[in-house]
């Protein structure tokens, strides 16, 4: 795992890098990253693969207002960006994310904001997939019925209602703490082999680019 200071930048650098400069195969240089999580690979792909439809309909709609090497250029860029991200936090946590971010100096509500919304989001996937387990468990096969939109809509009605009681909640654990905004994440700047590789590759990447354009 790649410590989480530096996926941020190099996530960012990549994006910048691949969304505004010149089109150019250079770009799969750190791609390599892949080489790294092997195991992930599958399921990067997958994730991949299921986004290329929403990809695929942009760069056709691209296609028919512009042309073929705007669309193809498109579809490339993204593809490249989303791969690299997708590989640089497939194992990371979510929780990672605030932490790596505070070392920058950003807003503390900023980051407050982002750690427990993400706080939120995990407590929701993990209704979900309780509920989820329940369903399957008393037989429950969703049909195109009235029925299954009244289960269905109990259920989003179940977690609305959940997750203003837990904001409630949350808001007057906060209070009675005296919390300000300080989070104190502590993030650690550890240099692995990993980093190295990665920093190596960006600046070649970038010396290349900037050779033959």
């Amino acid at each position: 795992m790649i410590n989480p200071v530096f996926s941020t930048v190099f996530a960012l650098s990549y994006t910048l890098m691949v969304s505004f400069l010149s089109f150019s195969y250079l770009f799969l240089l750190p791609l390599l990253i892949i080489f790294f999580d092997i195991k992930n690979l599958f399921k990067t792909l997958k994730k991949l693969f299921f986004l290329n439809f929403f990809i695929t309909l942009i760069a056709l709609f691209l296609y028919f207002e512009t042309t073929l090497k705007d669309a193809s250029s498109l579809f490339l860029r993204v593809n490249f960006i989303l791969l690299f991200n997708l590989t640089l936090f497939s194992s990371s946590n979510l929780f990672e994310i605030p932490k790596a971010l505070s070392i920058f100096k950003l807003p503390k509500q900023l980051i407050a904001t982002l750690y427990f919304t993400i706080i939120f989001i995990n407590y929701l996937t993990n209704e979900l997939k309780n509920i989820r387990q329940k369903l399957l468990f008393r037989g429950f096969t969703p049909k195109n019925s009235l029925f299954t939109l009244k289960t269905f809509g109990s259920i989003f009605g179940y977690l609305f209602l959940k997750l203003i009681y837990l904001e409630k909640e949350f808001k007057q654990t906060l209070i009675f703490r005296d919390f300000k905004g300080d989070l104190h994440l502590n993030p650690t700047l550890a240099f692995s082999y990993k980093e190295a590789f990665l920093t190596l590759v960006f600046l070649l990447t970038a010396f290349l680019k900037f050779l033959y354009g």
